[in-house]
């Protein structure tokens, strides 16, 4: 299952997600979602419904990213900042070439009527695709120039949004190192094992910032054993060790803390002629 996700973009902790899904056999409702730019438009709405999102910058990856959508964004007070597919609609032509230009060349466009959307357009050349044409769209106050520190002459716009997008791979990196979720073929075991593996991720973040610590350096995987073991103890507590292995006992008064009792020893005393 393929579950889309509005996440932080500094720590690791989701907001809302959209679970990608086929069409129901009855009448759908308003969340069977279809087409990327409308699950973006989803999740806003819904984060819409807990908390102001004017004056707040959102990173979308190139799936997404569309003109019609940085527009839409844009009149509810939303930045955006996202890589764009050069065969999307409203794209120049002279931005889509990659024909005279040098490598690490550079091009920034303005929308023609208002100019509160810049297309920046960065050429590189990659092992695999040879020459590659990276096309970035923002609606953020423009941010102009290079940076030199890796002799890439690489724009600072892509540079801010490299810093931006690994929010989501963030948190399906924690989540799945340590996952609950088991070998199964039922969908529902699937999206219970995701909302189980995001909400410890999101409790981790926020008890580390509850602490004042910082959420990136908090181990996960210390948090979870913890978490695991003060969700089973009452259950451990209450269950009758009646009828259960010595060493099954053992371990659960080990776990609880309680004294392990001893095994009786064997009687010593033998039989004299």
């Amino acid at each position: 299952m393929l579950f889309r996700s509005l996440n932080d973009a500094r720590y690791s902790y989701t907001f809302c997600t959209s679970v990608y899904s086929g069409k129901p056999t009855g009448e759908p409702t308003r969340h069977y979602i279809t087409g990327p730019e409308e699950v973006v438009k989803y999740l806003v709405t819904e984060m819409e419904q807990h908390g102001q999102l004017r004056g707040r910058n959102l990173t979308i990856d190139r799936l997404y990213t569309s003109l019609p959508l940085t527009q839409w964004l844009f009149d509810r007070g939303i930045t955006v900042m996202g890589t764009i597919q050069n065969n999307r609609k409203g794209i120049p032509a002279e931005m889509k070439s990659t024909q005279g230009r040098d490598e690490h060349s550079y091009k920034v466009a303005w929308q023609k009527e208002n100019k509160n959307i810049t297309l920046h357009s960065y050429v590189v050349n990659t092992k695999s695709s040879g020459t590659k044409n990276v096309l970035l769209i923002t609606t953020m106050k423009p941010i102009l120039g290079v940076t030199k520190d890796d002799g890439k002459q690489k724009p600072a716009a892509l540079k801010l949004y490299d810093y931006t997008k690994g929010g989501t791979d963030i948190v399906d990196q924690r989540a799945m190192n340590y996952t609950c979720k088991p070998k199964s073929n039922r969908w529902t075991i699937v999206a219970i094992s995701f909302l189980l593996d995001t909400c410890r991720v999101n409790a981790s973040t926020i008890l580390a910032l509850n602490q004042r610590n910082d959420p990136r350096k908090v181990d996960s995987f210390d948090f979870g054993f913890t978490l695991a073991e003060e969700l089973t103890r009452p259950f451990i507590q209450q269950r009758s060790l009646n009828g259960l292995p010595t060493s099954v006992t053992q371990k659960i008064h080990r776990v609880l803390g309680m004294p392990e009792q001893q095994p009786p020893q064997p009687d010593l005393m033998g039989v004299h002629r």
